[in-house]
């Protein structure tokens, strides 16, 4: 707990350091975060040891992506968050995904797993965009509620049984109770509708269509890499079974399925939701495959994707408030206008759909031959997975910046200082991290 006061203590120095200095210390010292931040990275791939003796690190990497994205957050929206209430609710979100991924006990684990749903609740409900936000708040709600209360009940039958809620002690237990479908189930399923696997993803796009700019970065970034943490946490009560092999079938086939719906979007935020629950199939696949392979795979698409998804939501957040709408039709031109926000949004699709150099692909090589190796046949979705990928991104790279300007059109301002330095402070890690990982493999 010293050491999660430690960081929150230094964390709050950093961002009113950046928030009160000038444009070109901001710049630089963005610029020195972001190569601490792959030093960071590369130092737990260097490690050539066993699985079991990097999770504190893994720890480590998902509290220094939740402390990135919510300086850059501040960044681009300080002018918002301390004007409104909202700023209360977001610092407590932060420090709730914090304590999240710095406990060792199962139980104080799953309360804050739940008590990161409530500050998102009440930013969708409290901030949101349209009347709808109710309903989707309620989505969220329901949804989480009914997968996560069983959760509960297993946690107290593993202390009935005998065993230790510490996670770093679960590693090496081999469990013969949990040879069983229901509890596999409850295991299973409390995590992925945080991801959220197809099936059980219809909260993920109204959420983040109602959400503001903040909870969808938040959500995008952080929040749905929970489930991929808590099952890689629990692995070793997860034993293979029928229930993992139809999750693992289920999560391909719906990515790729989900992959067609993004193409016949015209909302530029539900194309970008949708391509969340792509993207999380193929670390659900990595995660319950329950191979080395596809744990460190997935671990790089939580982290890629984290960032990448991040930057996408602060572009569309850039349209919107140029145009006043998400629709295609209204928001076409940009590259002749602002060419140099149509650079960034290029290389952070690119990023999206796992293009040569990115961080993205990386993860996606790993993980595409974990499940070949699985089985032969899983190669056919993960095929309509990545081209319905590659093909909405480019739709929505053509649609945003080529064209003519509407008549109707507002003038578009330039990218403004703030706005140039958070998304190079996107671009940067998806880059920079392939390159210090080059000697690791």
């Amino acid at each position: 707990m010293y050491t999660v006061l430690l960081l929150i203590i230094k964390f709050i120095c950093i961002t009113l350091v950046i928030i009160m200095v000038s444009d070109i210390l901001r710049f630089i010292l963005l610029t020195f975060i972001s190569f601490l931040l792959a030093l960071t990275f590369n130092n737990f791939y260097a490690r050539r040891s066993h699985y079991v003796s990097n999770y504190d690190t893994l720890s480590r990497r998902l509290v220094l992506i939740t402390f990135w994205l919510t300086i850059l957050i501040i960044l681009s929206q300080q002018q918002i968050i301390f004007k409104t209430i909202s700023y209360k609710n977001f610092l407590f979100l932060v420090l709730a995904l914090i304590l999240t991924f710095s406990t060792r006990s199962l139980f104080i684990f799953y309360f804050y797993f739940e008590l990161c749903l409530i500050p998102i609740f009440l930013n969708i409900v409290g901030w949101g965009y349209q009347p709808e936000r109710l309903k989707a708040s309620m989505f969220i709600f329901f949804y989480t509620l009914f997968a996560s209360l069983p959760l509960l009940f297993l946690i107290f039958n593993i202390v009935g049984w005998g065993i230790t809620l510490k996670l770093r002690l679960l590693q090496v237990i081999t469990l013969k109770s949990t040879n069983s479908i229901l509890v596999l189930f409850i295991l299973c399923i409390a995590f992925l509708v945080k991801f959220p696997i197809y099936s059980v993803h219809l909260w993920l796009p109204k959420a983040h269509v109602e959400a503001p700019v903040i909870g969808s970065i938040v959500l995008a970034g952080v929040l749905l890499k929970l489930g991929g943490y808590g099952i890689i946490r629990v692995r070793p009560l997860i034993i293979s079974g029928v229930i993992v092999k139809i999750f693992l079938s289920l999560s391909v086939l719906g990515g790729g399925l989900l992959g067609l719906i993004c193409i016949i979007q015209s909302d530029i935020k539900v194309v970008i939701a949708y391509s969340s629950v792509v993207h999380m199939a193929l670390v659900i696949s990595g995660v319950i495959s329950l191979s080395l392979w596809g744990i460190e795979g997935s671990i790089i698409i939580i982290i890629a994707h984290g960032v990448c998804s991040s930057g996408i939501f602060t572009g569309a957040n850039i349209i919107y408030e140029r145009r006043g709408s998400r629709r295609y039709y209204f928001n076409m031109g940009y590259l002749n206008i602002i060419p140099l926000f149509s650079s960034f949004w290029f290389i952070l699709l690119v990023a999206n759909f796992g293009g040569p150099f990115t961080y993205n692909l990386l993860g996606e090589i790993i993980l595409i031959l974990n499940l070949y190796l699985l089985s032969p046949l899983a190669i056919l979705g993960i095929l309509l997975l990545s081209f319905f990928s590659a093909a909405y991104s480019l739709i929505l790279y053509r649609s945003t910046q080529q064209g003519q300007l509407l008549s109707i059109s507002k003038e578009l301002n330039p990218l403004s200082i703030n706005e140039s330095l958070v998304l190079v402070s996107h671009c940067w890690p998806l880059i920079v991290l392939p390159v210090f990982l080059v000697n690791t493999f």
